[in-house]
């Protein structure tokens, strides 16, 4: 499992073909060296795989859809308190870019790394105060959910027309961006 060419991608793709240091290439060139070593162990009959579960590419635009609907009011949260997903990310980038040696990557701290992330983090389904949410998403990059009444365990929205119009508040804010 090389799961180094998965995190150094979310926080680095810019620095492709970049003067500065190109880590993205340098996890790469890394990670071709050491499947050089394995192929170069391994006898005629065996077969190796290289998979993925995804590509990547560059983040033109991304929108935390639960930050976005906490911003315009659609959502509330339980404790403002900074998200620990922030840190656990950022901890990994360190500890990868100092595994493979990327001496200026590594000496990036959580904080300086925290500008990188600020566009990715989005708020944690535990974090939200459910009396005082109307609207939702569970995956964070995907459909919202509208905190209907009867339809969700602590839904607050009214059936009809309360429903109706904040579904069309929903599509003009989201259309306007």
């Amino acid at each position: 499992n090389f799961g180094e060419t998965d995190a150094i991608q979310h926080f680095y793709w810019d620095t492709i073909g970049s003067h500065d240091g190109d880590y993205v290439y340098a996890i790469y060139q890394r990670l071709e060296k050491t499947l050089t070593r394995i192929l170069n162990a391994v006898d005629g009959l065996t077969t190796v795989l290289i998979v993925s579960d995804h590509g990547c590419g560059p983040n033109l635009r991304y929108l935390a859809l639960n930050n976005w609907l906490r911003e315009q009011g659609f959502l509330a949260l339980q404790d403002t308190r900074g998200d620990s997903l922030f840190y656990s990310a950022a901890t990994q980038a360190k500890r990868v870019a100092r595994s493979l040696r990327l001496g200026r990557l590594a000496a990036h701290s959580p904080g300086k790394m925290k500008e990188r992330y600020q566009s990715l983090k989005n708020v944690k389904l535990s974090r939200i105060n459910w009396p005082m949410t109307r609207a939702w998403t569970a995956c964070g990059d995907g459909g919202i959910t509208i905190n209907l009444k009867g339809r969700e365990e602590l839904g607050i929205v009214e059936p009809g027309e309360d429903y109706e119009r904040l579904r069309d508040q929903l599509i003009t804010r989201l259309e306007a961006l």
